[in-house]
């Protein structure tokens, strides 16, 4: 009965028939994000067996759960969003809103024919390489066992939510959440509300909570380097050119990306051409935010760079709003109480509702999520007790036939993600169809290319603006450069390439 009970709830929750026992897969893919997404796509077109776990109740994954007002991509959609020509898809505007990415998620799998291959409402529990049987078993919240050749981790960076460790956070009676967590029922009409952090996610949800709050108070411990987003409604000229022109997005995507990150690697590294745009921004907020004490509290005082670089067409004109104030102390916040919040000098600021945009725990948060076993009983967290080793990010040693996506290692300062997947996706296929060509059952980095890797990320980000202040890219100061790479895209795309040719130790 119990078995039945279990049958009829999953064919309710995969009206499309999405696979419920699997003896043996190509790939199970934990995550069904643009990573799961746009890897499935590449191995649905090479013919391999693959099941996507989803713990959401849709695709999506980041764009899943942000949906808090003005929630957007900060990179140009004609560059973020994949799959366009081959869609016959044009974004409606350069910066799209997060409600469009999700709808293009959405599609992409209508499109290419992927829901089959989505198991969504699915926990993984605990994965465990078979010494025995060269395979990866996958346990998961419903109690099913998934037995798969090879294991794909694309939980992303950005899924696991950061909430930020604060005395009395849980005693707050007013609504408190987290942006990624935005409820569908929240009210801020009238009320006083605070926002803790002023990153990439608090220039986009600050100006639209200003504009419905009675007060806004903006709780800042550093502050960001926010440029102008110069967002435009995508021309007729660029909507023929992605629609009809393959060749042009491709060039479009491949020369603006390329540029983009090397112009920034540039600007972010030579102290005098970072010190010329530091003092551009400054300028740009004196002669925007009218009051001159908080437009000199929203100059920051690091490199640009260091933290992540923000756009937004708003933020520093909500300043001047009558209902906005920035609240700044550089050590923060000293204890939250029941109706507000106490900063570090003493000050308390009464609320009714606390929102955090406190970023994520990226990199390897949600590694942490669920046990991964490979050789000899070791834990993948065990194996990064000191700190995250991979080759090109990708790869694990004692971790066969396992591969990661936009972990910790990889290119996601500089470059566009979605062009960093992409490079990923097709190396993760070529290996596997490598692999079955050779009838090998195994695949591993090669000995020594972890510490080669762990050591590179280490030498190029020594001396370089990340290491300059503290920020998520840094883990807080914590990791010595040793979570991030911080090389350019054309780096990593040869680094990739010659990770496929000499790196990898194909064994049965």
């Amino acid at each position: 009965m119990a078995s039945q009970r279990l049958d009829a709830l999953n064919a309710h929750m995969h009206p499309n028939g999405a696979e419920r026992e699997h003896k043996q897969l190509d790939v199970c893919i934990v995550g069904g994000g643009l990573s799961g997404i746009c890897l499935s796509v590449q191995l649905k077109k090479a013919g391999l067996h693959f099941l996507v776990l989803e713990r959401a109740e849709d695709v999506g994954g980041t764009w899943h759960w942000n949906r808090f007002p003005g929630a957007a991509c900060d990179v140009e959609s004609y560059q973020y969003l994949p799959f366009l020509h081959e869609m016959g898809k044009c974004p409606t505007k350069k910066y799209v809103s997060s409600d469009e990415i999700r709808q293009h998620c959405l599609d992409i799998v209508q499109h290419y024919q992927l829901r089959p291959h989505f198991q969504l409402n699915t926990n993984v529990v605990a994965a465990k390489f078979s010494n025995e049987n060269s395979q990866w078993i996958i346990q998961t919240n419903t109690g099913r066992k998934i037995i798969a050749r090879s294991l794909v981790l694309a939980c992303g960076p950005l899924s696991t939510p950061k909430i930020a460790d604060i005395k009395g956070l849980n005693t707050f009676q007013g609504q408190s959440f987290h942006t990624a967590r935005w409820p569908s029922d929240a009210n801020l009409d009238g009320r006083i509300v605070g926002v803790i952090g002023t990153g990439a996610t608090a220039v986009q949800v600050v100006p639209e909570v200003s504009k419905v709050a009675g007060k806004l108070f903006v709780f800042q411990r550093s502050a960001c380097y926010c440029i102008p987003k110069n967002d435009t409604a995508t021309s007729d000229e660029m909507r023929k050119a992605i629609l009809n022109s393959p060749e042009y997005l491709q060039k479009y995507r491949s020369e603006g990306i390329h540029s983009f990150d090397t112009k920034l690697f540039k600007m972010f590294n030579d102290k005098q051409l970072n010190a010329q745009f530091a003092s551009m921004v400054a300028e740009e907020i004196r002669n925007t935010v009218k009051d001159k004490e908080t437009a000199d509290k929203l100059i920051p005082t690091y490199p640009v760079g260091c933290k992540r670089l923000c756009i937004s067409d708003d933020y520093y004109a909500t300043y001047n709003r009558s209902n906005v104030t920035l609240v700044h102390n550089e050590n923060g916040i000293r204890e939250i109480e029941e109706d507000g919040v106490v900063m570090a000098d003493g000050a308390k600021y009464k609320l009714d509702t606390l929102i955090l945009a406190t970023g994520y725990d990226a990199w390897s948060g949600s590694f942490r999520d669920f046990s991964v076993e490979g050789l000899d009983g070791k834990t993948l967290m065990e194996h990064w007790k000191h700190g995250p080793r991979t080759a090109c990010g990708v790869h694990v040693k004692g971790f066969p036939n396992m591969f990661l996506m936009i972990g910790p290692q990889v290119p996601t300062i500089l470059v566009n993600v979605t062009f960093a997947i992409e490079m990923q996706a097709k190396h993760i296929v070529k290996v596997i169809q490598k692999m079955k060509r050779h009838k090998d059952s195994r695949v591993e980095p090669m000995p020594g290319t972890e510490e080669y890797w762990v050591d590179h990320c280490r030498e190029l980000y020594s001396g370089s603006v990340w290491s300059q202040c503290i920020s998520w890219y840094n883990k807080e100061g914590t990791d010595g450069g040793a979570d991030t790479y911080t090389g350019t895209t054309k780096h990593y795309e040869d680094s990739l390439s010659e990770m496929f040719s000499h790196g990898l130790h194909y064994y049965s």
